[in-house]
Formats: structure tokens, C-alpha cells, sequence
């Protein structure tokens, strides 16, 4: 099995592809659901990254620059089809860059964030505290409280959660900001942290067409609203 990519796909006469990225402290495993719910057509491929999910005994990665790097041979074997690529979250960013440096996208759905900054955020002070970190898992609001509380699981959460947020903060668009594929630009009416209108910055990053989709639920709409949002993505891959 390819650590990259966790999950085989059930459908065999796929004529495009879907990468999947998970937001910070996720797995591929959140898309596991969209395998059989999507026609035989589109081949839904969950990305797994180094200490996430089944990679857990590998150091996750801190920069973007790296992630962008080891997927862009990871993937190689896989581009035999046209693709797309989908990222929620610290995911949409991960997507973005990846959509920048491979060859000719068919369309980019970026889901729960705005484009990335102009430069890389400057470099923290120090790392966040246990307390941040958890503080921040709250807001976004993508995790029981039972689960926050259980020790045993945060202690292994909390450190590749902090590797995501340092990511995050390296990621930026650079001088040569556009994609050449369309994008669509999906997020939760509640979202903590932007308002949905804000969405529209995405259009300034491609050539082609631009479309922003908005969702009951807040910055993890995306698995009560699941069915909805696959059939905007099926609908785009058409």
C-alpha cells in the first residue's frame, strides 16, 4: 500500500480523479465515506500525510514547501487520468499549491479558508500551548468536547496539530499566484473564521471560472452537508 494514498479506489473505469487533503490534525480517513458515494466515474483519491492517520510513526511536516515537494512524486504514478484536487481547511491551501505545480488541474475546490497570505506569516515567538492548541480545536469546533478532554488521546493530537499550525504558517502565494484551472470555493454560512463573502478572493486566483457555494453549519459543514457538497463537486467534474 502507498502511505500517500491509504485507500483503494472501488471504482475501476474512473475517468478522472479527486485528491483529497484534510484540514490540520486530520486524516485521510474523512473522506473514506466519499469512495462509494460518488459515481463510478470520478475516483475519489484521500491524500495521507507524513503523521496523520496511518503515517502516525512518521514526523509530520512543519513546511509547505516539503508536503508540496514529497506529494509532487508521490502522485506521479497516479496522474494517468485527469484530476482535480479538493481541500478543506489547512487542506485547501495544501490543494492550491499542489494545483500550482502539477500539470493542468481540471478544477480546484478549496473548502473552508481563504487563498494563503502574500508572504509566509512571521516566524512565532514560541510554540502554541496545550492550551492554545485546544482553544483553537474549539473554535473550529470539529471535535467533541469528550473528545478534548480524554488525555490519552490529545497527547497524541495536540503535537501534529501544532506541526499543521506551524505549516500554515509557511504557506503564501508567491509572485505567480494563478491556477490554470477553475476554481470552486465552497464554505459554512457559520464559519469562525472569515464570512462567507469573503470567499470571492479565490476568483482573483484563476483565468477561468469561479464559483463560490455556501452551506448551512459552521467550519466542518462539510459531513452534515456531505451529500450536498458532492453533488457540487460531481456536477463541476461533469
Amino acid at each position: 500500500m502507498d502511505p500517500w494514498f491509504p485507500f483503494k479506489s472501488p471504482h475501476r473505469s474512473a475517468r478522472v480523479r479527486l485528491f483529497c487533503f484534510a484540514p490540520a490534525g486530520g486524516s485521510a480517513t474523512l473522506f473514506y465515506p466519499w469512495l462509494r458515494r460518488v459515481p463510478r466515474e470520478i475516483d475519489v483519491c484521500p491524500v495521507q500525510l507524513p503523521g496523520h492517520g496511518t503515517r502516525v510513526g512518521e514526523p509530520p511536516c512543519r513546511r509547505i514547501e516539503g508536503v508540496l515537494e514529497a506529494f509532487g512524486s508521490a502522485v506521479q504514478s497516479r496522474l494517468d487520468l485527469p484530476f482535480a484536487l479538493f481541500g478543506h481547511s489547512m487542506g485547501a491551501w495544501i490543494a492550491y499549491g499542489a494545483a500550482r505545480r502539477l500539470r493542468s488541474p481540471g478544477h480546484l475546490f478549496v473548502s473552508a479558508n481563504l487563498p494563503p497570505p502574500v508572504s509566509p506569516v512571521a516566524a512565532r515567538q514560541a510554540p502554541p500551548s496545550e492550551s492554545e492548541l485546544l482553544a483553537r480545536l474549539r473554535q473550529l469546533g470539529g471535535m467533541p468536547e469528550s473528545l478534548l478532554r480524554h488525555e490519552e488521546l490529545m497527547a497524541a493530537v495536540l503535537p501534529v496539530f501544532a506541526a499543521d499550525l506551524a505549516l500554515l504558517d509557511s504557506c503564501h502565494r508567491g509572485p505567480d499566484s494563478q491556477v490554470s484551472c477553475p476554481i470552486t470555493a465552497c464554505a459554512g454560512i457559520d464559519d469562525p473564521l472569515f464570512r462567507p463573502a469573503e470567499l470571492e478572493a479565490w476568483s482573483a486566483l484563476t483565468p477561468l471560472a469561479f464559483r463560490r457555494h455556501v452551506f448551512p453549519g459552521g467550519h466542518f459543514y462539510l459531513e452534515p452537508e456531505r451529500d450536498s457538497l458532492l453533488r457540487i463537486i460531481v456536477r463541476a467534474l461533469a
